[in-house]
This record gives structure tokens, C-alpha cells and sequence, in this order.
């Protein structure tokens, strides 16, 4: 890669912004020679002397017909030609980048996938009826809000659609439907299930001895992860060990199992597919081990949705998975949906205890059961139903 040298960036963007203009001006002739140099001079801009060199006879310039006749007195006064300038100068920086835009779509051809997907028309179609018609409130209790509430109940059986896509119990489906959490983002699905993990040993008697919480993951996690997890180590609450990958950007089971502290570990967290390489970690492997052991297990799988399968079977990840990350905008959905799947009474099993409204990081009108104060999101929550259709293994 080549490095910019340092002289090289200390040209500033408005800089940038006043050399673009100039070349846009002279290339249609459309500046006063002498008024525009003044202006950029006065401003910090680019000397345009080279210009006027190139253009030092008056006669070669031509202005279109809209603008000649506020140059028919020669003898005009200086500050309107600054002006004009001025006005004509931002008219055609703008008209320069809209250009430029427009030509980077044309030649461009987007592959940043993992950064986020362009939102599928299915989706939008599904959209359109709670951007429009269906506007209320899910949490009212008059007419308008009857329609927005059934529209949450279908995105919940969405999700479970990718969650158990072979499975033909409406009972089993019907009580993991509230194991489904709304979010605003996968960022705030994966600290909410660090949240929850903390908590639900934190109220146990069990574990209340414990000074420090341990909790495992691998050194390629997301920021979403790792950064809230140095934020609970910096307050001292948790103590944190990452387990680094090996070359090919994955971490070995035994590596993952080794660094479980009997008694201490409350969490391990591993994502499925990683957003940087692709590579796909063990989670199935990582998961039944701490099944076993009575440990809580949580994978992020939002670069894995619509490109392997998240079944809770022996087809997909296995039902040893505790909480899931999934995130709309990396799969055909708009950007600011999300949402955290936590097992059913997974956080009350063994010596740990089921958290209330109180536990959790978002308090008030409670929403998603008490799990997730906030309205919820209809518009954004009712994409899932189509993310699910543009889903391969849906």
C-alpha cells in the first residue's frame, strides 16, 4: 500500500473542495478573470495565477447567455464580481461532486457485504403498510395499535423460522417467542448478553463469592464484544481470557475448553463467522462442551445469517447454543434492527437465577416483556419477515 507523505496531508479539505471549483469554473469559462483570484486569495484558497496565464487574452472567454448580462459594465464594482464568484464558485463545487457521485455508481460494483447489504425489495414491500397505514403504536390499546402488535408477533416467529427451520411444533415455537429480544443494533444484542450472564449468577448465592466473573472468548472477536468487555475489566467486575486463533483465523476447541475455570467461567462468548476473514469458528463443538458443564453460551452470528445455517439442531449449530446474536442490515434488512435469542429458562438453570424487569440495561415502559424498555421499532421489527425469505436457509 502506498502511505501518503505527511506534506501530502496537510491539504486541507477546504482546499480540496476550492482547487475542485476552480477546475470546474475554468473548464466551462465561466469566472471573471481577476475577481475569482481575489476571492480564493481572501480565503485561504489556491492561487489561480497558472489559470490566468493560461487565459490572459479577455476576449477567449465565453459565458453562457444566462450569465452575460451581469458582466455588460465593465466598470462593475469589485465586490460584486467577488460575489458572483462566490455564488458561482459553491454552485459549481456542487454540481462537480453530485457529478462525481453520480459516475462512482455508475463504475462502482459494491461487495461489502459484511460492512452491510443493500435492503432486499421483499423487504420493502413488507415495510411499506407500517410506514403508511399501520402507523400506531404496538403498546396502545385502542384499534391502531392492534395491527403494529400482531406485526412484532410475526417478526418474533420469523426469526424462530431461521432458528428451527425443521421443526413442526407450533407448542415449542410458541415458548421460544419470547426468548426473541428486540434491539436497535447487534451491538447492543451482544452486550445485553454479557449483561445477562453477569446478572443471573450475580443474584445466585452460589456465586457471590466470586470476586471476579470469568468469562472466555477469542481475540478476534467484534468490537461489540471485546470492548465492552474491557470496559466491565477496567471496573474490575469480570476477569477476561482471550483465546487467540491459529493461522487460518480460527480457534481450536481444546484451546476454547482449557481456558474454562471450573466454578468461575459464567460466559462463553464465540462468534460464528468472522466479519473481517470469514472464517468460521467451532461454536458447535465450544457450545456442547459448556452445555455440559452448565456454562452460558453465546454466539454473535450476525456475518453468518443467510450464508450458514443458525438451526438450534444437529443440521446447524446445535440446540446447545444459549443466546444469538442476529442483526438485521448484514442480511437484506435496514440498518438499526437487531435483535439477542436467549434459550428459555436458560438463565435460571442450575444454581443461577432468572433476572426481572430490574436487571436489565434499558428501564421503563417495559416493552419486550420487561427484557427491553423502548416502542418497538414496528417498521424495522416487520423486515424480519422478509430478511427471513432472502435467508438461503430460511
Amino acid at each position: 500500500m502506498v502511505k501518503s507523505s505527511p506534506a501530502a496531508l496537510t491539504i486541507s479539505a477546504a482546499a480540496a473542495a476550492s482547487l475542485i471549483s476552480i477546475y470546474y469554473c475554468y473548464s466551462k469559462k465561466i469566472y471573471r478573470k481577476g475577481s475569482l483570484d481575489k476571492y480564493m486569495k481572501s480565503n485561504g484558497g489556491a492561487d489561480l495565477d497558472i489559470i490566468n496565464q493560461q487565459s490572459s487574452d479577455d476576449s477567449d472567454l465565453s459565458f453562457e447567455n444566462s450569465q452575460a448580462s451581469q458582466f455588460q459594465d465593465e466598470d462593475e464594482d469589485e465586490d460584486d464580481d467577488i460575489s458572483f464568484s462566490l455564488v458561482t464558485v459553491n454552485k459549481a463545487h456542487k454540481n462537480s461532486a453530485e457529478h462525481q457521485e453520480r459516475e462512482h455508481e455508475d463504475s462502482c460494483i459494491y461487495l461489502d457485504y459484511n460492512g452491510t447489504t443493500p435492503i432486499d425489495q421483499r423487504v420493502v414491500a413488507a415495510m411499506m403498510p407500517y410506514l403508511t397505514t399501520h402507523f400506531g403504536n404496538p403498546s396502545s390499546s385502542h384499534y391502531y395499535g392492534s395491527a403494529p402488535k400482531q406485526a412484532i408477533v410475526n417478526a418474533r416467529k420469523s426469526i424462530l423460522g431461521l432458528l428451527h427451520p425443521h421443526s413442526s411444533s407450533k407448542l415449542k415455537l410458541t415458548e421460544e417467542r419470547d426468548g426473541i429480544i428486540f434491539t436497535g443494533c447487534g451491538t447492543e444484542a451482544d452486550n445485553l448478553a454479557i449483561h445477562a450472564a453477569i446478572q443471573c449468577h450475580a443474584k445466585s448465592d452460589s456465586y457471590r463469592k466470586i470476586s471476579k466473573y470469568h468469562i472466555v472468548t477469542s481475540n478476534v472477536e467484534h468490537p461489540a464484544i471485546v470492548q465492552y468487555l474491557k470496559a466491565l475489566e477496567k471496573r474490575g467486575t469480570i476477569d477476561v481470557t482471550y483465546v487467540p486463533v491459529n493461522s487460518e483465523g480460527c480457534v481450536e476447541v481444546d484451546d476454547m475448553i482449557q481456558a474454562i475455570r471450573p466454578g468461575e467461567t459464567v460466559l462463553v462468548t464465540l462468534m460464528l463467522a468472522n466479519n473481517e476473514s470469514g472464517a468460521l469458528q467451532p461454536v458447535k463443538q465450544v457450545a456442547q462442551h459448556c452445555r455440559m458443564h452448565n456454562i452460558l453460551f453465546h454466539t454473535d452470528a450476525a456475518q453468518a445469517v443467510g450464508k450458514v445455517s443458525i438451526a438450534l439442531d444437529e443440521t446447524g449449530i446445535s440446540d446447545c447454543v444459549d443466546m444469538i446474536t442476529i442483526v438485521g442490515h448484514k442480511f437484506g434488512a435496514p440498518k438499526g434492527i437487531a435483535c439477542l435469542y436467549v434459550r428459555p429458562g436458560c438463565l435460571g438453570e442450575g444454581d443461577r437465577c432468572e433476572l426481572d424487569s430490574s436487571d436489565y440495561l434499558l428501564l421503563g415502559g417495559g416493552q419486550e416483556k420487561g427484557k427491553r424498555a423502548g416502542t418497538e421499532n414496528v417498521v424495522s421489527a416487520i423486515c424480519t419477515t422478509g430478511m427471513t425469505m432472502c435467508s438461503v436457509f430460511a
